[in-house]
């Protein structure tokens, strides 16, 4: 197995160990953080996955390319999971409304 292999195999693992994070640490909080970052979080798996089939099939991608890949995938899902984070906490519904609303 080649270098590259192995980076990408780590990677793909991580990934899954994050979802299984995500279960584990989730269990608590609003079903809707919990649902979308559950899904954004095998979105993050199916990314480590491609790259790890890119590798796999063509065995002399040079290890630059892996990491910057590796990298702006994770922080595609970092930025995602954060967004939900805060969209949910920031504008969920009926909780507070906003300045300019007025009950009628």
């Amino acid at each position: 197995m080649s270098t590259q292999i192995i980076t990408a195999l780590c990677f793909f693992i991580f990934s899954i160990l994050v979802l299984a994070v995500s279960f584990a640490l989730l269990s608590k909080s609003k079903p809707v953080i919990r649902k979308y970052i559950r899904i954004s979080t095998v979105l993050y798996i199916t990314g480590t996955m491609l790259v790890m089939v890119i590798t796999a099939v063509k065995p002399a991608v040079s290890m630059t390319f892996i990491w910057l890949s590796e990298i702006f995938v994770f922080a595609i899902y970092a930025v995602s999971s954060c967004m939900i984070v805060y969209f949910v906490k920031k504008f969920a519904a009926g909780e507070n409304p906003t300045a300019n609303h007025k009950p009628d």
